[in-house]
């Protein structure tokens, strides 16, 4: 199928079609994908851009917003690395069969492997929307519903003259973090010349704070006692990106290009029990910068707060103290893009 093919498939779309509304409504949605995919087309060998453009097609044709969004995410890293990348760049390289990373590419001395998710978010959304009172455990607990219920015993007597109909279990998404982790170990290659990068495209700025501390927090999957038991060693980086939010409200989008995944946040973090590995030490030095200068300025802005907000229990005021230092780290994302806009680093 030509570059032509698709614009009339697009143009001539039902209005269910994210860009085929945005063409009658000339919005930049729809030309600065086909920018994309003319790029893909110039840049990539005829196969591969038959291939992403077979995906797409049928990913917009089955209606299903959480296919729509997985497929566009892959596409928006894609169009990053192949703009950033493109030597030796392999789409859907083959490692195992059939089970392969989205691409790879070859940078300082290492190969990149990178696969992407995008978390089905549509039953967190729909409890968001309920007028309820939302209870979310920050941490992985044992006995979450025996904790609801009490709860629900103290507070529900005490709704009736609020705004809230019940208490509300706000679920918790790491266990498709679990998913994607086991699901990329099947995929990724091993060796000491490969580097795995793990995306995983999310929405707004509070989600990179939830899945960051999926990652660090207690029973986090890069600490020592992470929850998953299984083995997903392969994994040497985590991306937490944002580019969801630009494909699910497109129409408000007027001055983002919402393909570039670098008019996203993008933090690349190792896995800390690989500092002293090649991977590790290849992180440091290159691999940090792979997807723009963010995850340096997150790290030098983690250790800023790890100089001022040490606490001791011995001070007077430990609780007020840990309060706030646990407060910090459950938002610690958005914090850091609230100081870097306090400090005129970004508009």
């Amino acid at each position: 199928m030509s570059l032509d093919t698709l614009k009339n498939i697009i143009i001539n779309g039902n209005e269910g079609f994210a860009l085929t509304n945005a063409y009658k409504n000339n919005h930049r949605y729809y030309t600065d994908f086909i920018n994309m995919m003319s790029y893909f087309c110039d840049n990539l060998c005829e196969k591969d851009y038959q291939d992403i453009e077979r995906k797409f097609l049928s990913a917009a044709n089955l209606g299903d917003i959480q296919g729509y969004l997985q497929t566009v995410t892959e596409l928006t890293v894609l169009y990053y690395v192949t703009r950033n990348y493109l030597d030796d760049f392999k789409y859907e390289p083959k490692y195992n069969g059939k089970s392969n990373p989205e691409c790879s590419f070859t940078h300082k001395g290492k190969t990149i492997n990178i696969e992407v998710k995008c978390p089905d978010m549509s039953k967190r959304m729909k409890v968001e929307q309920h007028d309820t009172l939302k209870l979310h455990f920050s941490e992985r607990i044992s006995n979450p519903t025996e904790i609801i219920e009490d709860l629900k015993n103290i507070i529900n007597p005490r709704l009736s003259n609020t705004e809230y109909s019940e208490i509300e279990e706000l679920p918790r998404m790491d266990n498709k973090l679990k998913d994607y982790l086991e699901s990329a170990q099947k995929k990724f290659p091993t060796g000491d010349n490969y580097f795995n990068i793990l995306v995983i495209a999310l929405d707004i700025l509070s989600d990179a704070d939830e899945w960051y501390n999926y990652i660090f927090d207690n029973n986090g999957v890069f600490t020592k006692n992470s929850f998953v038991k299984t083995n997903y060693e392969k994994v040497d980086a985590l991306l937490i990106s944002t580019p969801v939010c630009g494909h699910r409200s497109w129409e408000v989008q007027h001055n983002n290009n919402v393909w570039k995944l670098e008019e996203t946040l993008n933090l690349l973090l190792l896995d800390p029990r690989k500092e002293s590995s090649s991977e590790g030490i290849y992180y440091v030095s290159e691999g940090i910068r792979i997807f723009g200068d963010l995850t340096s300025g997150f790290l030098n802005y983690q250790l800023q707060l790890d100089e001022t907000k040490t606490v001791s229990t011995t001070d007077t005021n430990f609780l007020p103290k840990y309060l706030e230092f646990k407060e910090t780290e459950l938002r610690i994302v958005s914090d850091y893009i609230q100081y870097l806009k306090n400090n005129a680093h970004i508009k």
